[in-house]
């Protein structure tokens, strides 16, 4: 079947699956998430009939947190309200048949991953990891409809681009899946014309780790914006840089780091300072250097607005959980005070009371391990942490 009639074909599929979606349907229209079985195309014309956007849940057999998703969220009753009344959903495995297609086109590589569509196939956002049923809404909230879309693609319902075999390969079944080689890779993108298209971007995307073609996306990366979005491009180049600070992690080796920082301020540009800030704590870090961590987080907020309040209480956790000093301590807690207040929730309480403990404020740290033992036991959640700084306080 040659491609023009085959995609006369999938348009005739796609209006009689469409009138039939309403029996290819899992869940409850109320009481949990409602996923359909039809194909893409078909969930597209259904979302163009209902005036609705289109939800694939990206999946694999192998991931566990896309079974927890299933178990914990998808369930919840108010967040299948809320993406039932918008969205047409639908469950694609991602290494197996029509998912491979999906994952080469939109470069999926992590799981899960939530893909959002418009009524013409467009992709608009993207969201992935695991999360609990109000974030996850709130998520969807700002992507979808308080975010700009991404940039629409010049054929959003063809899949049949020409992949070379090695990318198609890279995304099978683990047992299946092969990887080409370096030279392989620079061999194909050798021989094409423009490395700005989608098949040369998703190649590019998947295997490029450094060397000349990394220079050439940095050079190209204004061009790759508009075509796919800020965020996708400049995540890439910045694992760039992050592959290096690796190393410098690995031989705990500060010049590598700043190397790979200065680097970094050509192939990132305006983005470069926050990338700055988050590999100098993630180095630090990871060398188990928790003054020089501390330093970083304070210096960051004394003289930028790059750490809101959510990345400063992510950096107090992570003191909390891995440093043993008194004096970070006390320096986290500058970090996160302000935002502890009667409104608080029980695992800020939690954290603000292990942090005093880290810290010596025995007393304070009572306090609010009390009111976090208090607000779980009304809120009737699992108290356990409360519990165990209360038993081992002094």
């Amino acid at each position: 079947m040659n491609r023009q009639i085959r995609k006369r074909f999938t348009l005739r599929f796609t209006c009689i699956t469409s009138a039939i979606f309403g029996l290819l349907v899992t869940g409850s229209s109320s009481g949990q998430v409602s996923f359909s079985e039809a194909p893409f195309q078909a969930l597209v014309a259904q979302a163009a009939q209902e005036d609705k956007y289109v939800m694939i849940d990206a999946y694999t057999e192998w991931c566990g947190w896309c079974k927890v998703m299933d178990r914990e969220t998808f369930a919840d009753s108010a967040t299948g309200v809320f993406i039932n009344e918008r969205f047409v959903s639908g469950k694609t495995d991602m290494e197996s048949g029509f998912g491979i297609d999906m994952a080469m086109k939109y470069r999926v590589s992590q799981y899960p991953q939530y893909l959002f569509f418009d009524d013409k196939g467009h992709l608009i956002a993207r969201l992935s990891g695991f999360m609990k049923p109000e974030p996850f809404v709130a998520a969807i909230e700002k992507a979808v409809y308080n975010t700009p879309h991404l940039p629409k693609g010049v054929a959003p319902l063809d899949f049949e681009l020409d992949y070379p075999a090695f990318y198609r390969n890279s995304f099978k079944k683990n047992k299946e899946r092969t990887y080409p080689t370096a030279e392989e890779v620079e061999a194909w993108l050798a021989s094409r014309t423009d490395l700005t298209d989608e098949v040369s971007w998703g190649v590019m995307h998947r295997y490029v780790g450094g060397g000349a073609y990394a220079m050439k996306m940095a050079e190209l990366k204004d061009e790759l914006i508009v075509k796919y979005g800020r965020k996708e491009v400049i995540d890439k180049l910045a694992s760039l840089v992050f592959n290096d600070v690796k190393t410098a992690i690995k031989q705990k080796d500060e010049r590598i780091l700043y190397n790979a920082l200065n680097a970094g301020d050509s192939f990132l540009g305006e983005d470069s300072p926050m990338y700055r800030v988050r590999y100098r704590m993630y180095y630090y870090q990871m060398t188990d250097d928790w003054q020089h961590y501390a330093d970083v987080v304070d210096e960051t907020v004394s003289s930028t607005n790059l750490l809101e309040k959510a990345d400063l209480r992510q950096a107090a956790a992570t003191v909390n959980a891995k440093s043993t000093d008194p004096e970070v301590a006390r320096r986290a807690l500058k970090w996160i005070e302000s935002s502890i207040d009667k409104n608080s929730d029980y695992n800020d309480l939690v954290l603000y009371a292990g942090i005093l403990h880290k810290s010596g404020a025995i007393a304070k740290a009572r306090t609010f391990a009390g009111k976090a033992l208090k607000l779980a036991q009304t809120e009737e959640i699992d108290d356990a942490e409360a519990r165990k700084i209360l038993n081992t306080l002094p």
